[in-house]
């Protein structure tokens, strides 16, 4: 095929594609005179066809994740061809000259039991950035926080996890956030037990109860992972905080709210000789 042409390329020489779907690249020829235009390729060519493939008019669909290189052969007699990299990723949206990709937020917080939503974010050549979709969510530790297919994450237990969005297995291209999971729920910032001085006669009951201080300063009802007594033959609780009288003394009963980081609140127990029951 002769060309006045003295150079050729394709626009984007960098694409990416997702599984399923396709986008159009442009042959471009250079004149003499500096100026690019479109241009005719004999045909085209895929690498790895299993990954993507490429119509006549170069239109490419992606197949399966991972990499091949779309050749456009201009002249077969001289070997004239220009060429293209396409990423095929396996989330199926289409992304060309993306740079980089982010999970909004990066660093969350979450309760134990509660669940918040995680966003997955391409950087394009321009600096804009769009929702993008993951080849798969997981995270680091499944018994601190699940994320699931759509990037939302649960907390399970306190404690923190790394959680990886994959946008490409093959090429390991991935974004990532640090997750705190909290064991009182999201934004607690301190513990104490009510009463926390509290005094019970011999074989006399009184209950404690667990708060926890939230960012706004408002104290509410929070769960313990275990409540304990310094001295047993004193004073007993139970696994809810009901306190038991069983011999004149002291003891220290503690709500551990989380072992792993030592997070617990504490009341000073006053066993009397009788029955009665006060709250001091």
């Amino acid at each position: 095929m002769a060309t006045d042409s003295i150079a050729y390329r394709i626009d984007p020489d960098a694409a990416s594609v997702g599984v399923g779907s396709s986008t159009a690249l442009r042959l471009l020829g250079q004149g003499a005179d500096g100026t690019w235009s479109d241009a005719s390729a004999e045909y085209w060519h895929s690498s790895d066809e299993s990954v993507v493939t490429v119509g006549q008019a170069g239109a490419v669909t992606g197949v399966s994740a991972g990499q091949a290189t779309v050749t456009a052969v201009v002249d077969s007699q001289t070997n004239t061809a220009a060429f293209a990299e396409v990423m095929v990723t396996g989330g199926g949206d289409v992304f060309v000259g993306v740079v980089a990709y982010f999970i909004d937020p990066d660093a969350p917080s979450v309760g134990v039991g509660s669940s918040t939503a995680l966003r997955l974010l391409a950087q394009g050549a321009d600096g804009k950035l769009s929702d993008a979709r993951a080849e798969y969510w997981y995270g680091s530790d499944e018994s601190v926080v699940t994320v699931d297919e759509a990037g939302a994450l649960t907390g399970v237990s306190a404690g923190q996890a790394t959680v990886t969005a994959m946008v490409d297995g093959q090429n390991n291209t991935a974004a990532f956030a640090d997750v705190t999971v909290t064991a009182g729920g999201g934004g607690v910032v301190a513990y104490r037990i009510d009463p926390d001085a509290p005094s019970v006669g011999v074989g006399s009951s009184t209950a404690l109860r667990l708060l926890g201080q939230g960012a706004d300063g408002t104290w509410s009802d929070a769960s313990a992972e275990y409540w304990h007594s310094s001295d047993e033959s004193v004073v007993t609780v139970d696994e809810a905080g009901a306190v038991t009288g069983v011999s004149a003394g002291q003891a220290t009963v503690t709500a551990v709210v989380d072992s792993q980081t030592n997070t617990a609140a504490f009341a000073e127990v006053a066993v009397t000789g009788d029955n009665d029951t006060a709250s001091i």
